[in-house]
C-alpha cells in the first residue's frame, strides 16, 4: 500500500573529508600568525585600530551534551565574527558578540549558522582571561546524503533538491584564553573555547526535535590597522 504522504529519505551514500581536514588546520594556523605577521614592523605610537575586533575560531562539532564525544570525532566547525563591548572595565568586560559559521558531518550533515552571544570575561593582570557566555542563533542543516522523495504516480522515491531545515539554536559556553595586549603591543587575543547548544528542529520534528550538540574551539580575537593617510 503506497504512502500519501511524501517522506524524505537519506541514501547510503557516504563523503570523505580527509582533504578538507588538512586544508582546515592550514587555514586556522595561518590565521594565528596573520595578526602578529602584519604588525611585526609596526611602531605602537603611531598605530590606530578600527573598534571592532575581528574573531574566528576552527574546532570540531559533536552530537552530545556537555563533555561528550567530544574527541570521539572530528567533524569541521568553522566561525568568524565580531565582538561589541558593553561597558568600559578591562577587568570585568561585558561584552556581545555575533558570528557565522559553519559545520561539516558525515553523520548529521551540513550547517550554517548565525547567532549572538552575550558574555562576561574576567581578565587577569597578567592577560589571563576566563569567560562565560549565553546565546542564541540561527540555522541551517543539510543531510548528510541525498535526499530523496515518495512519488505516489510511480511508486518510486526520485531524487530532489536538498534546501535544507531551518532552526533555531540556544547555546552555553566557556572559554579561557589569553590578551597578549596585556603585555605587549600586539592587540590580539587567543582562547580555548567549549560551546554546548540545542538545536530544534532536527530533521524530524517527532522523532529529533531537540538535537544536544558540542563544540571545542579554537580561536583569536584580533584588531584590524587602520591605514594611514
Amino acid at each position: 500500500m503506497q504512502n500519501k504522504k511524501q517522506k524524505i529519505i537519506n541514501a547510503l551514500q557516504g563523503k570523505s573529508f580527509g582533504k578538507r581536514n588538512g586544508s582546515c588546520f592550514k587555514i586556522a594556523f595561518l590565521l594565528v600568525l596573520l595578526p602578529f605577521i602584519s604588525e611585526a614592523q609596526t611602531d605602537s605610537a603611531s598605530t590606530h585600530y578600527f573598534r571592532l575586533p575581528i574573531r574566528v575560531s576552527f574546532g570540531s562539532q559533536v552530537v552530545g551534551f556537555p563533555y561528550q564525544n567530544l574527541f570521539n570525532a572530528f567533524n569541521p566547525y568553522l566561525s568568524a565574527g565580531t565582538e561589541f563591548r558593553i561597558n568600559k572595565s578591562e577587568k570585568h568586560r561585558l561584552c556581545q558578540t555575533v558570528n557565522l559559521g559553519a559545520s561539516f558531518s558525515d553523520e548529521i550533515g551540513t550547517k550554517l549558522f548565525l547567532n549572538t552571544d552575550f558574555c562576561y570575561r574576567y581578565t587577569h593582570s597578567s592577560g589571563v582571561f576566563g569567560d562565560i557566555s549565553l546565546g542564541i542563533g540561527l540555522l541551517n542543516q543539510y543531510h548528510a546524503r541525498k535526499t530523496y522523495e515518495f512519488n505516489s504516480s510511480t511508486g518510486e522515491y526520485d531524487p530532489v533538491s536538498d534546501h535544507g531545515i531551518f532552526g533555531v539554536m540556544f547555546c552555553y559556553g566557556m572559554s579561557l584564553g589569553y590578551d597578549f595586549s596585556r603585555k605587549t603591543r600586539y592587540p590580539v587575543s587567543v582562547f580555548v573555547k567549549n560551546t554546548f547548544y540545542i538545536q530544534s528542529p532536527y530533521f524530524d520534528n517527532k522523532d529529533f526535535s531537540i538535537m544536544p550538540q558540542s563544540t571545542i574551539q579554537i580561536g583569536l580575537t584580533f584588531k584590524i590597522k587602520k591605514h594611514e593617510k
